[in-house]
């Protein structure tokens, strides 16, 4: 083979290495398919620490000699050939939006600090990395989200001063449209990083009390920084080749998630479908909004479980990557996203308004309460296969409740187990007898006889978990009748109290000062407890047992009623004795109110 007929390598990529003062003056945008700014105030204060370190090697006096220059890593850039437009930032923009609001910061530093030819000089070097003029004043740095590019050019560009930022981020209009976004919001963000950048800057002019000195100090650190920190920009000539690019340079995990990288690589598979791609893509983050404590990743993770089989968090991008091979995959894949995040968020938010309450408390307790997330995959699943029948729908989502509960919170159980029963759970969703072939499966490791013995020993964490515990075996009790709404009359009550008397709790009151240990454990075991209306809760508080047994019988609930038949005439208090016995029979109780027989 001839030399001729190999790839010109500059017929894919192209490589230059730019000082800040070359790379920021320059046109780029950051397109929809990009992860919004997210650099926290941490992030941004390690940028100027490293910077200020780097000026604090090669500043004697504050005069500069011989320095080296800094290496600020790689960016990846797309740049079509005979385009006119815009650098296109693939792997960058982080650090691209950070640097500028840091511009903007030294600008207005300049303008305060220095006077004559040399404000004039610095603040406009300064100003054209920051934007150009031409009919109107544009910020180098733009974005896909309008909202976010003005906000941007206001915040780094139009409103010059400290004072003017803060007036137009206290505005009526702006000051809603950023209490409205989550904290997270790139909005949020600049204005943030433009805040720790005054932080920073303040506190390096301000170690020096001579104002000659903090002239010169801030002069040697805008010339430093803008001639010799070095980015390398590499710049790919097509949106396929960056892709490429950008996850060989992150495929070990060093800067993005699992989520940043399917993204990539579907984008990098849908070709001519790209814009379809990445509209499913916007659209399911969109849906998975309604749980702020749902990360993209998990979500990613239960989607796969629910549908392709067992894969560890650790290795989906692999397994995902495996899967996208063309284009049409690359698509059916992004609408199998968004029908699974329309799922989840149908089972835990916006149920559909034939479901019953009972359906509804069990999904929110699974999410709220329980908090087993690795039961998502089965939930997910049992939607696509049920989700018009309302009788299988609860029957599958009361088993998921129920096992989640006995594996997770009192046998105590093993994650990576969890994950691979729900995986199952969800393959054999969709199959005939599915009720009957998933309760066997749960049961191999929540059997009653284990859940039981565990139950008995249990002693609960937290005041949730309790009122779960006494809410669902009084259900079973009042045979599946609600024993009381979810919500503001959530009252759990300690039967031995939480802060006893000396006068009504003698026995209580010497194991709480000697042996607190014990007493904190006998506290929350589940003999100990019990759910009341708020009337009757407020009144009892701290008393005696036999006034509490009193309003007890005022109750309609079952178990505040039976504990008259723990205590005898002799009995003066409610003691740890009566605990265990009451919660050994309680264990009988719960293999029903948590079964897995369907």
């Amino acid at each position: 083979m001839s030399h001729s007929s190999f790839l010109n390598p500059t017929t894919v990529i192209s490589g230059s290495p730019l000082a800040l003062k070359d790379l920021l003056q320059q046109p780029h945008c950051v397109p929809p398919y990009q992860r919004d700014f997210v650099w926290k105030k941490a992030t941004v204060e390690e940028l100027w620490v490293d910077l200020i370190d780097h000026y604090k090697r090669f500043a004697a006096n504050d005069q500069i000699k011989t320095p080296s220059g800094y290496f600020l890593g790689a960016m990846v850039v797309v740049k079509e050939p005979e385009s006119n437009g815009p650098y296109e930032l693939t792997d960058g923009q982080q650090r691209m939006t950070a640097l500028t609001c840091m511009m903007s910061v030294l600008l207005d530093l300049v303008n305060q600090h220095l006077s004559g030819e040399e404000r004039e000089g610095y603040a406009h070097q300064i100003k054209s990395l920051i934007g150009s003029f031409n009919g109107g004043w544009t910020t180098n740095l733009s974005f896909s989200d309008e909202t976010v590019t003005e906000f941007f050019a206001q915040s780094c560009l139009l409103k010059s001063t400290k004072d003017e930022k803060n007036v137009f981020w206290s505005g009526v209009e702006t000051k809603k449209t950023l209490d409205g976004n989550k904290k997270t919001s790139p909005l949020v963000k600049i204005k943030e990083a433009i805040e720790c950048s005054y932080e920073q800057a303040e506190k390096f002019l301000s170690s020096s009390s001579d104002p000659a000195r903090k002239v010169l100090r801030l002069k040697s650190f805008i010339s430093l920084t803008l001639e010799t920190v070095i980015v390398l920009r590499i710049t790919a000539l097509s949106h396929a080749n960056a892709y490429a690019i950008f996850e060989s340079l992150n495929s070990r995990g060093l800067d993005l998630s699992h989520g940043d990288l399917i993204k990539n690589e579907l984008l990098k598979k849908a070709e001519a479908r790209r814009d379809d791609v990445l509209a499913n893509w916007n659209e399911l983050k969109e849906t998975l909004e309604f749980d702020d404590d749902l990360r993209l990743t998990d979500f990613l993770h239960y989607s796969y479980l629910s549908r392709h089989g067992k894969v560890k968090a650790a290795e989906l991008f692999k397994k995902v990557k495996e899967r996208l091979e063309d284009s049409p995959k690359a698509m059916q894949y992004s609408a199998e996203l968004l029908e699974d995040a329309g799922a989840l968020r149908a089972m835990l938010r916006s149920h559909p308004m034939e479901w019953t309450d009972k359906t509804r408390y069990m999904l929110s307790d699974i999410s709220n309460v329980l908090g087993v997330k690795l039961s998502y995959p089965y939930l997910i699943a049992v939607y696509r296969n049920f989700s018009d029948n309302i009788h299988l729908i609860e029957r599958h989502v009361q088993l998921a409740m129920n096992f989640s509960f006995r594996f997770m919170k009192v046998i105590d159980g093993d994650v990576s187990i969890l994950a691979n029963t729900m995986q199952k759970a969800s393959e054999l969703a969709s199959q005939e007898n599915s009720l009957q072939k998933i309760s066997n499966l749960f049961s191999e490791h929540a059997s009653d006889a284990l859940f039981k013995e565990s139950f008995e020993k249990i002693s609960l964490t937290s005041s949730k978990i309790g009122y779960f515990s006494i809410y669902w075996i009084e259900t079973y009790l009042l045979n599946g009748s609600v024993p009381l709404k979810h919500g503001v009359d959530q009252h759990l009550e300690h039967i031995m109290p939480k802060s006893p008397s000396q006068k009504d709790w003698p026995i209580a009151k010497h194991n709480k000062d000697g042996e607190s240990v014990l007493f904190k454990d006998r506290l929350w075991k589940v003999g100990n407890l019990l759910a009341l209306p708020a009337g009757i809760n407020a009144s009892i508080k701290n008393k005696a047992i036999e006034h509490k047994i009193k309003k007890y019988q005022d109750c309609d609930l079952n178990l505040p009623k039976s504990i008259s038949n723990y205590i005898s005439d002799s009995d003066t208090e409610w003691t740890f004795e009566h605990i265990e016995t009451r919660q050994k029979d309680l264990a009988e109780i719960a293999i029903h109110a948590w079964s897995l027989n369907t």
